[in-house]
């Protein structure tokens, strides 16, 4: 029967992945079968069958990559059960939620959420109030607003989830791990990265127990720890995290398994992240090997992969290998999903930042307004995401010197950020950094300066005060320091700045050289020319030792350097001599140096 060759969500892993396999070599036949089978069906019994092989085909699809035929037979599924089924009968509900869950991932959340609270009504005329049915159905719906960027309505649906869970099951069942896994997820999403891992060592307590210490949902459990301190910056924490989930993957499925990919592609982002681009190129590649082996080259996942190698060659300036990349992963998912896809937003905003690398404004400023287009039709204006896109629309105007305009979209973003996230988020300070550096551009430095000290605050307070975003707020408070030629000042902010690169990303890494440079340029203007030659030719060999001797920022550092040349009467002479052999052709060399503001997304 067909039935065998269904990969249906299920906790057993390999067998759902192996009836995916099988899956692909029916596909193509799966019209002409459903369709046979359907005309036999006389009785419930065969009606029932039918419903479960049109629902089952479209999980199918899903599996394969294929999400707009997976929807298409999930809502055939859910029409012949409302016109063959009884209202109450329970594959009516169980198609609704099958059908929810579709409209979700499809980011198409109000269609999602009407037919949860269909599901609700059934079941509460089948079971009456607080069934155990309906906190899965509230942990949907939970799902719903988190897409919306609604996290407290979502924390609200979980809390009743929770309350039906207290009184139906023990407290260590694991439906209160699935809760708690979601209510994990909107903590991290609030910057509440402490109550986040609170939760998430609780699903790992609860699953260790139920499942033993190598099971795949113990090993979900540790990496979404592993993801959190990521965000809080600890790198090392998260890498020995990532790879504790990834060797119970390899484990139980093997080396050659999607979920090894994925825990391969994890790892690789935090190397991303630590600046080790050279880690990070090669386990991304590991985990395509496998995505192309275990999904073949046109499957969504392996757009995903696609992406994230390309922002490598991003973070190393290689933006026409970047865009490369980028252009795969687009060609994939205008296949697999729709054009108004909020995946599809993504791509166009890497698309835009690595055009806005390459100093191509209008195009960045093109691509970033496609992405917008998409966001605000399929999430709305008041989200978290569309909240991005203004804030890297302002930020294109900002780098255009279009100061006015770069205002503009920075208080589109702060009032939904503020309204959503809240004044104390980490993303709100973002917005509190960009406006800031407005007001600095502006020559307003006492406004800029309250502004940074907002952001400051907000970030010491979410994410310490040693966080590599916290050092970007103690480097524009120096800048602002030095334009005001307050230079003990900036003296002090700078060097803490360096303390945290230092520390966290070691003596040869891009952010450091940044920070080398800035205080070399605070060195410079204090009549220090010495320090400051000394600390512009280690910004300059730490980018050469990091593989970025034709990164732009090379160009600027270059020219603080010749600023100093003459002036300095001791350092690497030798270094400077070849370096400026080297740069003849840049349009100047000796610029006077200065602090350079961070502006974020």
């Amino acid at each position: 029967m067909i039935y065998n060759f269904i990969p249906m969500e299920t906790e057993d892993y390999n067998a759902g992945y192996e009836a995916r396999n099988k899956f692909l070599c029916i596909a193509d036949h799966a019209a002409e079968v459903v369709n046979y089978q359907i005309g036999l069906s006389a009785n419930e019994d065969d009606y029932e069958k039918s419903v479960y092989l049109l629902l089952s085909i479209g999980v199918g699809y899903r599996a394969v990559g294929n999400y707009s035929r997976a929807l298409d037979w999930k809502l055939r599924g859910l029409k012949y059960a409302d016109e063959h089924l009884e209202p109450h009968h329970r594959l009516v509900a169980t198609a609704n939620i099958i059908v929810a869950t579709e409209y979700s991932e499809h980011e198409k959340n109000d269609l999602a959420y009407a037919h949860y609270q269909s599901v609700l009504r059934l079941l509460d005329e089948i079971f009456g109030m607080e069934h155990i049915d309906e906190a899965r159905v509230y942990n949907g719906l939970a799902n719903v607003h988190h897409s919306k960027g609604e996290l407290n309505q979502a924390l609200e649906w979980l809390q009743k989830a929770l309350s039906i869970y207290e009184k139906t099951v023990e407290a260590d069942h694991p439906n209160f791990a699935a809760t708690y896994q979601y209510m994990a997820s909107i903590y991290r999403d609030k910057g509440k990265y402490l109550e986040a891992l609170r939760l998430n060592s609780l699903v790992l307590s609860i699953r260790t127990k139920h499942h033993g210490d190598n099971h795949p949902t113990v090993a979900d459990a540790l990496n979404n720890i592993a993801s959190t301190h990521r965000d809080m910056g600890r790198y090392d924490e998260s890498i020995a995290g990532y790879e504790q989930s990834l060797a119970i993957y390899e484990d139980v499925f093997g080396a050659l398994h999607p979920k090894t990919a994925v825990g391969k592609n994890n790892i690789a982002g935090v190397y991303l992240a630590k600046g080790d681009f050279n880690s990070a190129i090669q386990i991304y590649f590991d985990a395509l090997g496998v995505t192309v082996d275990a999904w073949g080259e046109n499957h969504i996942n392996t757009a995903l992969l696609y992406g994230n190698i390309a922002g490598v060659y991003h973070r190393v300036a290689d933006y026409d290998e970047a865009l490369k990349w980028l252009g795969k992963a687009l060609e994939i998912k205008r296949v697999s999903l729709d054009e108004g896809h909020p995946s599809m937003a993504m791509t166009y905003s890497n698309i835009a930042n690595v055009y806005r690398g390459q100093g191509d404004y209008h195009k960045a400023l093109a691509f970033h307004h496609d992405c917008r287009v998409i966001r605000e039709n399929a999430l709305g204006t008041e989200h978290p995401e569309t909240a991005t896109t203004y804030s890297n629309i302002g930020a294109i105007h900002h780098t255009l010197k279009d100061f006015n305009a770069a205002m503009e979209w920075y208080e589109k973003t702060k009032n939904v950020r503020e309204g959503l996230l809240g004044m104390n988020h980490s993303d709100t300070a973002t917005t509190y950094n960009n406006i800031a550096a407005v007001h600095y551009e502006r020559g307003e430095y006492d406004i800029a300066l309250d502004w940074n000290f907002k952001a400051l605050d907000i970030r010491k307070e979410n994410l310490g005060a040693d966080h590599m975003v916290t050092a970007s707020s103690y480097n524009n408070i120096a800048a602002i320091y030095q334009r005001q030629g307050d230079f003990s000042n900036s003296l002090e902010w700078h060097t803490r700045a360096l303390g945290i690169c230092e520390n966290v990303y070691g003596t040869e890494h891009p952010e450091t050289a940044k920070m080398y440079h800035n205080l070399g340029a605070n060195y410079h203007h204090m009549g220090d020319y010495d320090k400051g030659f000394d600390l512009f030719c280690r910004s300059l060999i730490a980018m050469s030792n990091s593989g970025l001797a034709d990164h732009p920022n090379v160009e600027i550092f270059g020219k603080s350097l010749g600023a100093c040349f003459e002036k300095s009467s001791v350092g690497d002479r030798d270094f400077a001599e070849w370096f400026r052999e080297r740069v003849e052709a840049y349009p100047v060399w000796g610029t006077e140096p200065y602090t350079e503001v961070t502006v974020n997304g």
